[in-house]
């Protein structure tokens, strides 16, 4: 499965399996297909993160009201700080992969955590 810019299931899995590094990866994989310069790899980033929390909210629109998933994230440290709290997060979110705490974001297997987060940075 690839989306619109040809990136494959694998390429973005792999990123995401970095941990909390995921934006960052997804951003360089995005820059890397379409030229852009590193100056642009934050605001890729956090614009990649939005787009997927918008995308997430529409697959799963009660995530935010589960105690269980938001857990102890600080939803206005996210919001403020969402590529941080990616940063923050990873050995959650590889506990999440571990424990089989993953959600389907279209057709995407993201650990439950990071859909947490994405759907927090996202509009609302």
């Amino acid at each position: 499965m690839t989306d619109e810019r040809g990136l494959t299931r694998r390429e973005v899995l792999a990123a995401l399996a970095a941990g909390g590094a995921a934006a960052l990866g997804v951003g360089a994989l995005l820059r890397a297909r379409d030229g852009s310069s590193d100056d642009d790899l934050p605001a890729e980033a956090a614009g990649a993160l939005k787009a997927l929390g918008t995308a997430v909210r529409a697959a799963h629109p009660d995530l935010l009201d589960d105690p269980a998933a938001v857990g102890d994230l600080d939803v206005d440290d996210v919001g403020a700080d969402p590529l941080g709290a990616l940063t923050a997060a990873r050995p959650r979110i590889e506990a999440d992969y571990a424990e089989g705490a993953v959600l389907d974001v279209q057709g995407w297997v993201l650990s439950r955590t990071e859909c947490v987060i994405a759907a927090i940075a996202a509009p609302a």
